[in-house]
């Protein structure tokens, strides 16, 4: 599907602000890149299924979520351009999901396969390089994520939201926002009015 590349991150492009990238490397990866345009709400994966794919953010967002025993939806994490998407479990031990990736908008993504992404790193040093960085970084910001949750007040959770996606007011809804943020939709709305701006 076409779609308007403007505003696009390019995967080898951010790839190369981590390290040098030699020529076969390249085109590697542009051989075997694959470019897909989703509309919103469109799932990439469901629990059971094997996450096959790692996913590059170009334009848009995903998030990443799983239904409760209460049937809710509880959004585990938001990953905006230039970030992976992925079930990290389930694509790096070729296990079953437990969790789903959903696009929140229109999306633009760049992917590698599981069998892909590993020869990468037995073929080129850079590749298993940056592979190790990326993962630090998604490891990272999952740490970051817990401690949030165990140690930050609501407001600080909220603001940090808005520091990482300042649009995600205009991309996600309020449910997907609220459930984020373990908290109702009525006290998100209680929280962007201010009565909760001291608790």
């Amino acid at each position: 599907m076409e779609t308007n590349e403007i505003n696009e991150l390019d995967l080898l492009e951010v790839l190369s602000t981590v390290a040098p990238l030699s020529l076969g490397y390249q085109e590697r990866l542009r051989s075997q890149l694959r470019r897909q345009h989703h509309h919103s709400k469109t799932i990439l994966l469901r629990p059971g299924e094997i996450c096959r794919r790692i996913y590059f953010v170009s334009r848009g967002l995903i998030r990443v979520y799983h239904i409760d025993s209460s049937g809710r939806e509880r959004t585990i994490i938001f990953m905006g351009p230039g970030e992976l998407a992925v079930d990290i479990a389930s694509f790096y031990d070729q296990i079953p999901a437990t969790e789903y990736l959903e696009t929140v908008q229109d999306t633009v993504i760049q992917s590698l396969t599981w069998s892909e992404l590993n020869a990468s790193y037995a073929d080129f040093p850079e590749g298993n390089y940056i592979g190790r960085l990326m993962n630090q970084k998604y490891l990272i910001k999952a740490v970051n994520r817990n401690i949030e949750l165990m140690t930050g007040n609501l407001q600080e959770r909220y603001d940090s939201l808005l520091k990482n996606y300042p649009n995600i007011e205009q991309q996600a809804n309020q449910s997907q926002i609220a459930s984020y943020l373990n908290i109702s939709r009525e006290t998100l709305s209680r929280l962007k009015s201010g009565q909760l701006r001291h608790r």
